[in-house]
């Protein structure tokens, strides 16, 4: 599955729980920062943004091969059992509902996969300006890498 196709998934899903509450989540694209501000987060009503990662290389470049050729060896841990990389993509390709496979999450780009964070480190202009970069924002000196969420 590509990263497009999660996306997607994601998309849907978001769409049919707003729809099983009598209420339908529209889809926009090319919304500028100032339109989204002003006719969703700012009244809290839910959008699904298409287009907003587009440009984002990830969506061209990882693919399971990709994964398996360049980090295919890399051990993970995942709900406590260490794999290989290769062995949970392996396991997710041929997950069906009645056999899941485990589910990689939560991990920290910047700290398990740095080479790659330029692959997804630009910001949708509909997320601009990015006040997470104010001052306000400065995380506390204790505060761990693995907080970040890239």
């Amino acid at each position: 599955m590509t990263l497009n196709q999660d996306a997607e998934i994601r998309a849907r899903r978001a769409t049919a729980e707003g729809s099983s509450k009598g209420k339908i989540v529209p889809r926009v694209k090319g919304l500028s920062s100032a339109e989204f501000m002003r006719d969703y987060a700012i009244p809290g009503k839910p959008a699904v943004v298409e287009g907003a990662i587009d440009g984002w290389e990830a969506l061209r470049k990882w693919t399971p091969e990709f994964w398996v050729e360049r980090y295919g060896e890399k051990r993970v841990s995942v709900s406590g059992k260490s794999y290989a990389l290769k062995e949970i993509i392996r396991l997710a390709l041929d997950s069906t509902p009645s056999s899941p496979a485990p589910y990689y999450r939560n991990i920290v780009l910047r700290a398990n996969f740095p080479d790659l964070v330029p692959d997804v480190a630009l910001i949708p202009e509909v997320c601009l300006p990015n006040w997470s970069h104010s001052w306000l924002f400065v995380p506390p000196r204790w505060a761990t890498p693995s907080a970040d969420p890239l």
